[in-house]
C-alpha cells in the first residue's frame, strides 16, 4: 500500500510537469519515475520516454511547446472544466463548485483557475481524503485525460507521454492512488 507522503508527493510531481515548465522539469521528471515505477512500469516508461526528450531538447524549446500545446490550442488547454463542459453556465458551475472544496480544504489556489489540471494535482496532493479523491479523479481527471490523450498522440505531441504516464498510473496503481470505481463495479 502506498503511504500518504509518497502519493502526495507523486501527485506533487505531475502537477509541476503539468505547469509551465521550469529549470527542474528533468529532475522533477527522474523522480516522478523513481516514485512511479513500483506501482506501474508502463507509466514509469513512459515518464523516461518523456525524461529522453527533455535531455535532448533545449529548455527554450520546451518551453515554446508547452506554450504552443496548451496556451495556444483551445483543445489542448489545460483547464478540466473546458474539457467537460465546453466553455459555457455549466463550467462556471464547476468552477464554483471547485473553489468550495479547496475552500472547504483551507487549499490555497493561487493565481491559477481552479480548474487548472496542475491546480487539481496539487490539491490531491494536499488531502488525505480518499472518498474526494476518488470522486476527482473519477469524474474530473480519467475523463479529462480520455479526450487530451488522442489529441496529444495525433500531434505527436511530447506532453503526450505525460499524460499517458499519469493516465496508466491511475489505471495500474491497483488501489494505492485512487481506489477505481470501474474496478470495484466489475
Amino acid at each position: 500500500m502506498l503511504n500518504t507522503k509518497v502519493k502526495a508527493r507523486i501527485f506533487i510531481l505531475f502537477a509541476e510537469l503539468l505547469e509551465y515548465p521550469s529549470s527542474l522539469i528533468t529532475e522533477r521528471t527522474v523522480e516522478c519515475v523513481r516514485l512511479v515505477a513500483p506501482f506501474s512500469n508502463k507509466a514509469a516508461g513512459s515518464l523516461k520516454e518523456f525524461q529522453q526528450f527533455l535531455a535532448e531538447t533545449p529548455q527554450c524549446l520546451v518551453e515554446e511547446i508547452y506554450t504552443s500545446t496548451f496556451d495556444l490550442q483551445a483543445i489542448c488547454w489545460p483547464y478540466a472544466g473546458y474539457h467537460l463542459f465546453s466553455d459555457n453556465r455549466q463550467r462556471g458551475a464547476f468552477l464554483v463548485k471547485l473553489k468550495e472544496i479547496y475552500r472547504h480544504y483551507d487549499f490555497t489556489l493561487g493565481n491559477e483557475m481552479p480548474d487548472h489540471l496542475a491546480v487539481i494535482m496539487r490539491f490531491l496532493s494536499s488531502i488525505d481524503n480518499n472518498d474526494e479523491i476518488n470522486v476527482i479523479v473519477n469524474d474530473c481527471l480519467r475523463p479529462v485525460l480520455d479526450k487530451l490523450l488522442p489529441v496529444l498522440k495525433e500531434k505527436d505531441n511530447c506532453y503526450y507521454k505525460v499524460f499517458r504516464a499519469l493516465s496508466l498510473l491511475l489505471e495500474e496503481s491497483h488501489g494505492d492512488l485512487v481506489d477505481d470505481e470501474r474496478r470495484k463495479e466489475a
